[in-house]
């Protein structure tokens, strides 16, 4: 029984993405031609590939349900140690509006059960050591911005490769996070 490797993000347009990989860039981070700056939905889990059609149905049907644009906001960096050496910018902005979509997406059949609570959260560096961890969250306690995002993506890790926006119907736009996909994204809010 095939299996596929996917996430449920809402993925950061420019300019912010390009300042939110501009301090992973200055922080060491190596993914950033694999992964493009994000907030997660669900987290990367094993799906089968014959439910793949029911997942994207889920995104659409949730994305359609909420509100669009989202506008979230950026800044305070922080981190999940010592559970998880996660170095991330905390997110604010319409926190029940987002916690919404992120319980609608999180269900059959992209549901699993996780060790940790949904934080909203824009990843930074995973594997951060303490001495940058401080430095960096010293260095960065001034940053803010502010996003709307108006689309949610289905996105799939790729062996040998990058990840992608995954399946039919799934797209996460132009660059990183859309290799191979077409079509409409798995739905925007609203």
């Amino acid at each position: 029984m095939a299996r596929r490797r996917v996430g449920v993000a809402l993925l950061l347009d420019p300019p912010v993405a390009d300042e939110v990989d501009g301090l992973r860039r200055a922080l060491g981070a190596t993914d950033l031609a694999r992964l493009a700056p994000h907030v997660t939905l669900v987290r990367p889990i094993n799906l089968r590939a014959a439910d793949l059609p029911a997942a994207l149905e889920r995104l659409r049907a949730a994305a359609g349900a909420a509100p669009a644009p989202l506008r979230l906001s950026l800044g305070l960096p922080a981190t999940f140690a010592p559970a998880n050496p996660v170095l991330h910018l905390q997110v604010g902005g319409d926190l029940p509006t987002l916690r919404a979509l992120q319980q609608a997406v999180t269900a059959p059949p992209l549901d699993r059960p996780s060790p940790w609570p949904y934080v909203p959260h824009v990843t930074l560096l995973d594997g951060v050591g303490a001495e940058l961890e401080a430095a960096a969250i010293a260095a960065l306690g001034r940053y803010a911005a502010v996003v709307d995002v108006d689309r949610v993506v289905l996105l799939e890790e790729r062996v040998g490769g990058p990840p992608g926006a995954g399946g039919p119907g799934a797209d996460g736009g132009p660059g990183r996070g859309s290799p191979g996909g077409g079509g409409p994204s798995g739905g925007s809010p609203g």
